[in-house]
């Protein structure tokens, strides 16, 4: 659960504060707009930057949703050439195999035992 609370600059440190000490028993964390980003993906709920004109609902696991009968909001992006070509970039979930160490933004991903160069590379982590 998250809440967002509004109030004059000046009064910012001391409610985080104070709701730091408050939540403190209760093992209240506090986590940024990132963290936030990657819930919110992992929830399943897609928003400004995988809705950025290169994903379709198919690639979000909605395709089912898409009316063959009828118009729709994203029914002529979907349709387009460049969105179902096969070997297109298209936005996937991956996890590290060893849970303690972190993917970075921005790696990029190269086939064990390749050498990395644009022939290998596989993509890079957003």
């Amino acid at each position: 659960m998250a809440f967002e609370i509004s109030v004059p600059a000046r009064y910012g440190d001391a409610l985080v504060r104070n709701l730091m000490l408050a939540g403190k028993p209760f093992g209240v964390t506090p986590y940024g707009t990132e963290a936030l980003g990657v819930m919110r993906i992992e929830k399943g709920h897609v928003a400004g930057p995988e809705l950025n004109g290169t994903t379709t609902a198919a690639d979000l696991g909605l395709g089912k949703m898409m009316s063959t009968k009828k118009d729709f909001i994203g029914r002529v992006m979907a349709g387009r050439e460049a969105l179902l070509a096969p070997d297109r970039q298209v936005v996937v979930g991956i996890k590290p195999t060893d849970r303690a160490r972190r993917l970075r933004s921005g790696a990029h991903i190269i086939p064990k035992g390749e050498t990395p160069g644009p022939d290998n590379d596989q993509g890079y982590v957003t």
